[in-house]
């Protein structure tokens, strides 16, 4: 990895390769037959050599043909927008970024054709029913029971590549999953840590936390904060933080209805966990 250079003044980007990223996935810890939920910016890490594809090869590299990958492969769509979602043609949209963008055109890669707002895309032993449970996820269900809870019991983890919490899906699932556990109800969408108005900093205010926990690992790559953590870690955290801060704190009433079917969506749940832990 070639370091910073100035050249005539002006300071160069860092250089990165795939065996850089490589190299430095596995010192933090991601290792071959991993699950883990992806979310990245090309542009954190310096000049990666190849670009985005770089990345993704590295990542499909370091977890190998037993790991599985996911990333957001989430549009610029409406929420029942179906007619104008083809799941082999419709880019992610630019706030997803670069590397999810490439990767869901791999061969190989299962990219959801349901729901046309927010699929997901997964390359890996585990890619065809996690992405089909998604895909017959309810969309009134939100975050309760979704793809991300899954990944959390089933071991997965979160890998932040140069980006923070603020963009962390799992951060919407781990929130309903707390209020809902802890306040025996069945809502879609409860974040407690949204602020009002709402910013996009405020779930950062998992990082401390999270860093208290001894529940992350923390490497640079390039220019790039690399951030790894259990993804059951990070739900146990926020639940920690729910009673500790915002259970009675007030605004604990939800405008939202409770989800179609909760026992309907349990069931279905319960189905896709007695399947996947006993492979």
């Amino acid at each position: 990895m070639d370091k910073k250079k100035t050249v005539g003044g002006t300071s160069a980007r860092t250089h990165v390769s795939q065996a850089d990223i490589c190299c430095g996935l596995q010192a933090l810890g991601l290792q071959s037959g991993d699950l883990v939920v992806t979310h990245s910016s090309l542009s954190s890490f310096g000049y990666v050599e190849r670009g985005a594809a770089a990345v993704v090869d590295a990542l499909l590299e370091t977890v190998g043909t037993a790991g599985t990958l996911i990333m957001p492969s989430h549009t610029g769509l409406g929420k029942y927008d179906f007619g104008a979602y083809d799941p082999t043609k419709t880019p992610v949209r630019k706030t997803i970024g670069a590397i999810p963008d490439a990767f869901w055109r791999r061969p190989g890669v299962r990219r959801g054709n349901y729901p046309p707002r927010h699929p997901w895309a997964a390359k890996g032993p585990l890619a065809l029913p996690l992405i089909e449970y998604s895909e017959g996820h309810p969309v009134a269900a939100g975050h309760c029971l979704d793809i991300l809870v899954a990944v959390a019991d089933l071991g997965g983890y979160v890998l932040l590549l140069g980006c923070m919490n603020r963009n962390n899906t799992s951060m919407h699932s781990a929130q309903v999953t707390a209020f809902n556990e802890l306040e025996d109800a069945c809502k879609p969408r409860r974040e407690f840590l949204r602020s009002s108005p709402k910013r996009p900093e405020d779930f950062d205010a998992v990082d401390q936390p999270l860093r208290h926990a001894d529940a992350v690992q923390i490497a640079h790559i390039g220019d790039a904060v690399i951030q790894l953590m259990r993804s059951r870690d990070l739900f146990d955290v926020v639940k920690k933080m729910y009673i500790s801060h915002y259970r009675n704190a007030g605004g604990n009433e939800s405008i939202l209805e409770d989800i179609p079917d909760p026992d309907g969506i349990r069931s279905r749940y319960d189905r896709l966990m007695q399947t996947l832990k006993h492979r």
